[in-house]
């Protein structure tokens, strides 16, 4: 069954690339020809990426792995590629740490109560790097998403 690489992640996670995701990494596996490697960075324009995508038509049901890679979503979810006997999918886990490679401005990563936080200044985000718990918070408008530790002993003040 021919598979478009773009469409199949659009139904995967419910919508726009550009809304739902945060940041990704995907690579394809062609029958012929070398590997090739999608990068979206955290505060970067999908287009090129999404174009990319876009042109990958393969057989997700028969043979081997052709696409792998991860996608972090904005809810605190991460896809995982999967394969088993031929066929592939999309597998979604809580959220797993981010490489800093995949991490541009206006994200940043900071330490706060001994954790580590996904940050961005322009939109007054701040996501968990390990998900367990998520305690949503709004603070003057500043939207933070904790472990329940976290949340137990750490509290954050708008200046």
């Amino acid at each position: 069954m021919n598979t478009n690489a773009f469409a199949e992640i659009q139904e995967k996670i419910g919508g726009s690339v550009a809304e739902k995701v945060l940041c990704a990494i995907i690579y394809y596996y062609p029958a012929r020809g070398p590997h090739q490697e999608f990068l979206l960075k955290t505060g970067q324009n999908p287009a090129s990426f999404i174009h990319g995508l876009a042109g990958i038509e393969y057989d997700s049901m028969y043979g081997r792995q052709n696409v792998d890679g991860r996608i972090w979503t904005k809810n605190l979810t991460t896809l995982i590629r999967k394969e088993y006997n031929g066929s592939e999918w999309w597998e979604e886990y809580p959220f797993f740490p981010i490489p800093s490679y995949l991490v541009e401005k206006p994200w940043a990563i900071v330490k706060y109560c001994g954790e580590e936080y996904l940050v961005n200044e322009r939109e007054d985000i701040i996501l968990p790097m390990r998900v367990h718990n998520i305690v949503p918070c709004c603070d003057h408008g500043i939207i933070m998403a904790m472990y329940e530790q976290a949340a137990a002993n750490c509290s954050y003040n708008a200046a």
